[in-house]
């Protein structure tokens, strides 16, 4: 039997064979009550053999069940088909029968009950099974977290299940179905699977694990479950569940739970765009590393990382509330490490010491923070902070009252809540900026020390002007990205500090510190994917500073500099442009027409279009400007537009130097239906004399008038309304409209105070009066014009008139004083030309036919 024992670990076969064991046994004890008994022998008395004769005899090597077993037939069919079944089972009795004599155990059967004997096996048999069941089925035994290794070795799910037996009448055949065995509920078998990557498998061993009632007594082994199905559920996307498993855990017991449970929070919100509580979370994180023996390595990686997470949220906070004429580019924000190796190949004894390390050190601030100072060390106070979840006032007051340095709380009153906020804090050497920015960033605050050494406090999330807070938020942004840079220089991620130094100067309108920035990343960190960005946004820069010129060379570094990069492609545009603005027009046209012939997008050829066609016409090259105005124009999209009007108007203006009059005012005709809306009056005004000259000498006189009737008069400054008046009262004395014409101008002139453009007024007015055959009150608006004007084609006009003027009524006098006033000016030779013709008339009137002749010669001193 011993030998049996030892080769009979069974499990369920064991106690499946019990079962059927006692089966056959009730079933031969009904069949021999069924029968009638024997007659007993002459001698009642039981002969029991002696040792010597009970193991004597010669070894049976093959017992059968006869050998074995007292019975009738049916009972040795019964016995010999469970035999057949479990296979295991038979072998074993088969191998322990060898090691018996061959002399068979006489058994009477004139007992009706089991001898002491089989009593005494029956009951080994079921101890062995009921321990072998609660071994392999007891929920403690498969879910525990707390076996050991080998343990969890031997309690393997059999490959194989053995049917029962079932008595059937016909043999049939039963399909078979594999089930894949389901994965161990140990602590080892979750760790395989997360370092598997495997986290759907893992999260579920965890949550098994977890839900484990003996868990529910341990609050480390609890919260560090809970710790790792969070991470799982994050690895997975259910952000949401991993979020509130992280949240619940800010408050574990264990500090390095805290610590993972806030960084990992942070993460979640930086994802959630909710970047002031991603900072709140980065310092509860800081607040505890110190606390905890982790790895050095590992621990400065991982404070390296919440210093990071925290200035990026507070960057990404400035740049959500303005515009910073920069781009956040994706390779901006490296991917943050999981920082979860910290537990793995763990095995559970240093799990325990992890999770327990640190909670000794939080003890001696049980009844309130504690505050310890060190001797001055390189000109700086140093100090051991310790605070067990006091509120931040109470905190902020003890390090005050210790150290002597006064703190101010700039909070609006209804924020006095915030002052309660609970901290968790354990700082070893720690300067007073420090520990203000650590402890005030646990409690979702601003911390900041002035000259004198006062500690100020804000609320970021409650301001009451948008430019002091935004200065505020650049400001603490920008110390801590300093800070990040003096704490960890070897970081690889220096481009990106410098780069969000950039956009971060931009608020606070320091110019010249972002354009610093942006060129160090550019030079220094010329193979950082940041590069090409920092020059983009340092145009930018440049070009809202109407720096032009400055804009040009940057995009043109770009260009040298990464030709093949897609930032270059997308700038290509952008580059033309500024060379557009930067007066380049030759290299802009001929930028241009290389972004068109590169034909990126239907779009950005379209614009390059309307570009060259522009940038040719500036250079004069009007056959060339023709053709690409008319290429965007064909291409453009007949939709309202600034570019649309804005090329309808350059076209315009092509047409007239080509002197294709027709053209020119159909282009103008267009480009005038957007002039209110999308021009600017500047850029059409000063074509509008051209084309309704263009206009008279075609006789398309209500042509223009219609186009002096679509000029917005109320946005016109003074100077530009009396030109327009003008242009309107010479298109109606061309169209014989004098009356019409001396009234368009009403009131003007009384209101007019500038010399120049009351000039203008009464030389019109004077042609006007003089068409209708009013010379008298002609000269007199001569005369003021003449008395009025400066020196040049108003005044020389005015002159020729009025001695004109003079000339037909008679008073030759006049007309050679105005003639001889003219001449000492020193006009053009086609003025001084009309003058001397005018002046010899005005002699010949006189009949001073010497001084006539002289004038004619050019000679009228």
């Amino acid at each position: 039997m011993t030998e049996l024992n030892q080769k009979t670990d069974i499990g369920e076969l064991g106690q499946h064979w019990h079962e059927r064991l006692k089966e056959l046994r009730l079933a031969r004890t009904n069949k021999a009550q069924r029968q009638p008994r024997q007659a007993p022998q002459a001698d009642n008395s039981v002969h029991i053999p002696a040792d010597e004769e009970l193991f004597a005899g010669t070894v049976h090597e093959e017992l059968t069940s006869k050998d074995i077993f007292a019975g009738d037939d049916s009972t040795y069919e019964e016995l010999e088909a469970a035999v057949h079944v479990i296979p295991a089972v038979s072998a074993s009795v088969k191998s322990s029968a060898k090691a018996k004599s061959s002399r068979p155990v006489p058994i009477s059967l004139t007992y009706s009950s089991f001898s002491p004997l089989e009593i005494s096996l029956a009951a080994g048999v079921l101890i062995i099974v009921a321990v072998l069941i609660f071994e392999f089925f007891s929920p403690f035994a498969i879910r525990s977290p707390w076996h050991k290794a080998q343990q969890s070795q031997a309690v393997q799910p059999t490959a194989e299940t053995v049917e029962p037996v079932v008595e059937q009448v016909e043999p049939q055949v039963e399909e078979v179905i594999a089930v894949e065995p389901s994965q161990p509920a140990t602590l080892q078998s979750a760790q395989q699977l997360y370092l598997k990557e495997e986290y759907p498998q893992a999260l579920e061993v965890y949550t098994k694990l977890y839900e484990n009632p003996s868990v529910s007594k341990d609050d480390l082994m609890k919260d560090f479950l809970q710790l790792q199905m969070a991470l799982c559920a994050e690895r997975i996307g259910q952000y949401n569940q991993a979020a509130i498993d992280f949240r619940r855990l800010l408050y574990s017991r264990s500090p390095v739970v805290r610590v993972m449970a806030g960084y990992h929070c942070g993460l979640l919100e930086m994802h959630r765009n909710d970047y002031l509580s991603a900072r709140t979370k980065a310092y509860q994180a800081i607040a505890l590393i110190d606390a905890v023996d982790f790895d050095k390595d590992w621990a400065y990686s991982f404070r390296r990382n919440c210093y990071f997470l925290a200035a990026q949220a507070m960057t990404k906070e400035v740049v959500r509330l303005c515009d910073t004429y920069g781009q956040q580019p994706a390779e901006l924000w490296p991917a943050y490490s999981a920082a979860d190796e910290i537990f793995l190949n763990l095995d559970e004894s240093k799990i325990y010491d992890l999770l327990n390390s640190g909670t000794n050190k939080l003890l001696p601030a049980a009844l309130g923070p504690q505050v310890q100072k060190f001797d001055n060390q390189g000109g700086f106070d140093l100090y051991n902070i310790v605070c067990d979840g006091a509120s931040i006032e109470e905190l902020v007051g003890k390090f005050s009252f210790s150290t002597q340095i006064n703190s101010k709380w700039d909070l609006n009153l209804d924020d006095s809540g915030i002052r309660r906020q609970l901290v968790y804090l354990y700082l070893r050497s720690a300067q007073t900026r420090q520990f203000a920015t650590v402890a005030a960033g646990c409690a979702g605050l601003l911390a900041d020390t002035s000259d004198n050494g006062l500690i100020n406090i804000y609320n970021p999330s409650s301001y009451s002007l948008l430019s002091e807070h935004l200065t505020r938020l650049s400001s603490q942004a920008v110390s801590q990205w300093r800070e990040f840079v003096l704490m960890f220089p070897e970081d690889e991620r220096q481009a990106s500090v410098h780069f969000a130094l950039g956009l971060l100067y931009v608020p606070a309108n320091l110019y010249t510190e972002s354009i610093s920035e942006y060129k160090l990343v550019a030079n220094r960190f010329a193979r950082s994917p940041l590069a090409p960005y920092a020059l983009v946004n340092l145009a930018n820069i440049r070009c809202n500073l109407k720096d032009y010129h400055g804009a040009y060379e940057d995009l043109r570094q770009l260009t040298e500099q990464f030709p093949d990069s897609q930032v270059s492609v997308d700038a290509s545009l952008y580059y033309a442009d500024t060379a557009f603005k930067a007066d380049l027009k030759e290299e802009s046209a001929r930028i241009y027409k290389k972004v068109y012939n590169s034909a990126l997008t239907p779009d950005v050829q379209v614009s390059a279009a309307f570009g060259a066609g522009k940038s040719s016409y500036m250079v004069q090259d009007y056959e060339d400007a023709e053709k690409w105005l008319t290429k965007y124009l064909a291409a453009v999209p007949n939709t309202p537009s600034r570019d649309l009007y804005q090329a309808y108007l350059y076209l315009a203006r092509t047409y007239l130097a080509l002197d294709k009059i027709d053209f020119a005012c159909e282009a103008m005709n267009y480009a005038m239906q957007g002039a209110s809306q999308y021009l600017q009056k500047e850029e059409y005004i000063d074509v509008i004399p051209s084309l309704v000259d263009a206009y008279m000498k075609n006789g398309s006189y209500v042509q223009a008038l219609n186009l002096l009737g679509s000029i917005d008069m109320t946005s016109l400054t003074q100077d530009e309304s009396v030109q327009v008046l003008i242009l309107k009262s010479k298109m109606l004395r061309a169209m014989g409209l004098i009356d019409r014409a001396l009234t368009i101008f009403g009131d003007r002139v009384e209101y007019t105070y500038d010399k120049q453009l009351r000039s203008q007024i009464y030389f019109e007015l004077s042609q006007s009066y003089r068409q209708k055959g009013d010379l008298n009150t002609a000269g007199k608006l001569l005369s003021e014009v003449v008395v009025l004007a400066k020196a040049g084609p108003l005044l020389y006009d005015a002159s020729i008139s009025l001695a004109n003027i003079c000339l037909e009524l008679g008073n030759g006098s006049q007309a050679i004083s105005v003639c001889r006033q003219l001449l000492e000016l020193e006009p053009e030779a086609g003025v001084k030309q009309k003058a001397l013709e005018i002046l010899a008339a005005a002699y010949k009137q006189n009949k001073n036919y010497d001084s006539a002749a002289l004038a004619l010669l050019g000679q009228w001193k």
